[in-house]
C-alpha cells in the first residue's frame, strides 16, 4: 500500500522520462501506457469494492476528508495526537462528532473536508503556520512522536535517523556530482512532492519512511565519501612520513 501522496511524483517521473528518455514516440508511449495500466490494477480492487459500497463510481478513498481535518482544525498540533496522547479527534465539540456520525462514510468524508477546508478559508495565517509546523515535522520529529510506544524506541530511532540525515547531507554533493540532470530532477521530485503534500493534511513519522530508502542511498554516499578522505588522508601521512 503507499499514500496518494505519491500521485505528484509520479506525474513529476512521467513528465521526466518523457522529456529525458531517448527511446522513439511510440516505444515512449507503449511503456506509459504499462505503467498507467499497473497502477489502474493496482487501485482496481479499491474502485470496484466503493463502486459497489457506495454506487458511485470512482470514489478512491473515503478517508481523505479526515485526514485533511486531523491536520486543520483549531484543535490541532500538525498530527493526530497530541503531545499528552490524547487524539486529535476527541478534542472536537460533541456536537461536531454528533452531527458527523449521523453520517455515512461518504458523508463524514465529505463533511470532514468541508470543515477543515472552511478552517483553512476562515483563518488562512494559522493553517499557514499549521502547514510549516507539519513540514518540519514530516523532516524531523513532532512533540507527539512516540508517545504511545516506549520511550527507549524513540530514542532509538531518533539515533538512528539521526545518523542518516547527517551522512545523506555529507553525501549530498557527490551524488549530486555523479548524477544527470533527470536523476537529479527524480531524486528532488520524490522527497520534495511526498514532503510538500502530505504537509497539507496531518504528519507522523510513517510518512517519512516513503523517502527514507533516497535518504539511505545518499546516507551511503556520504559514508564512501568520508571512506575516500580517510583513505587519501592515510596515504598523505604515509607519503609524509
Amino acid at each position: 500500500m503507499s499514500r496518494g501522496t505519491i500521485a505528484l511524483f509520479i506525474l513529476v517521473g512521467a513528465a521526466c522520462f518523457s522529456l529525458y528518455a531517448r527511446i522513439s514516440r511510440r516505444e515512449l508511449v507503449c511503456k506509459l501506457a504499462v505503467a498507467v495500466g499497473i497502477v489502474a490494477l493496482v487501485m482496481l480492487p479499491w474502485l470496484v469494492r466503493n463502486a459497489i459500497l457506495f454506487h458511485k463510481f470512482p470514489v478512491l478513498q473515503t478517508n481523505e476528508g479526515l485526514t485533511l481535518w486531523i491536520g486543520n482544525n483549531p484543535f490541532t498540533t500538525g498530527g493526530a495526537t497530541l503531545p499528552d496522547g490524547r487524539a486529535v479527534f476527541d478534542m472536537a465539540p460533541e456536537s461536531f462528532r454528533a452531527d458527523l456520525f449521523r453520517l455515512d462514510e461518504v458523508g463524514q468524508n465529505r463533511y470532514l473536508r468541508n470543515a477543515a477546508l472552511q478552517y483553512m478559508a476562515d483563518h488562512p495565517f494559522e493553517a499557514l503556520k499549521l502547514y510549516l509546523v507539519k513540514m518540519r515535522n514530516f523532516w524531523w520529529f513532532a512533540p507527539q512522536t512516540g508517545v504511545l510506544y516506549k520511550p527507549q524506541f524513540i530514542r532509538g530511532y531518533l539515533i538512528y535517523y539521526s545518523l542518516i540525515v547527517a551522512l545523506a547531507i555529507i553525501g549530498l554533493w557527490p551524488s549530486w556530482k555523479a548524477l544527470h540532470v533527470e536523476e537529479r530532477i527524480l531524486l528532488l521530485s520524490l522527497m520534495l512532492s511526498v514532503a510538500v503534500v502530505q504537509s497539507v493534511f496531518y504528519v507522523e513519522g510513517r510518512h517519512r519512511w516513503t523517502i527514507e530508502p533516497v535518504l539511505l542511498l545518499l546516507s551511503g554516499s556520504g559514508l564512501n565519501f568520508m571512506r575516500i578522505l580517510l583513505l587519501t588522508r592515510d596515504r598523505m601521512s604515509s607519503g609524509v612520513s
